[in-house]
């Protein structure tokens, strides 16, 4: 499949009345949640968290089609490597359960953000955003101070 996973997995749906509404793909090697997601629009319960210590691939694209499945009521996504949310996500608004912790979510706009907080008030606190914060930082004092001390070092006289 588009994910390069090729070990079978039993139980991962529920069915009623031949439409999948329960969906179990947890832990799995799931690294993108395609287009497709938006035909299962019966769909009440995603199940798509990672766990690191199992290293298999973890989830880092969500497809704008999940906006279509606007029956969700459980989004579990914590513990993966998500650096951004399709702005269509906030078209889910029958969730009762969102999980979005442990996640690198840390420059989501502003839709997305106040979508998140309604949901899941602590989501934001448990993103894992220190290494990409530093080292952009790094990168923009480098770039801006590189050429300051070139600049600096060509004034200085030979000693």
């Amino acid at each position: 499949d588009a994910n390069g996973v090729n070990r079978s997995v039993d139980g991962v749906a529920k069915f009623v009345n031949g439409r999948i509404c329960s969906l179990y793909i947890q832990e799995g090697g799931i690294s993108h949640i395609t287009a497709d997601i938006g035909q299962l629009t019966e769909l009440r319960l995603l199940h798509c968290y990672g766990d690191r210590s199992l290293g298999y691939p973890l989830l880092t694209r969500i497809d704008p089609a999940i906006g279509n499945c606007t029956k969700l009521e459980e989004l579990l996504l914590n513990q993966n490597e998500l650096t951004d949310l399709p702005v269509e996500i906030t078209g889910l608004t029958n969730l009762k359960i969102l999980s979005l912790g442990d996640n690198r979510l840390c420059n989501l706009s502003d839709t997305v953000k106040q979508w998140a907080d309604q949901y899941d008030p602590d989501w934001a606190a448990t993103q894992n955003c220190t290494t990409a914060i530093s080292y952009n930082k790094f990168q923009a004092i480098s770039s801006e101070l590189l050429p300051l001390l070139i600049r600096q070092l060509k004034r200085q006289p030979e000693q």
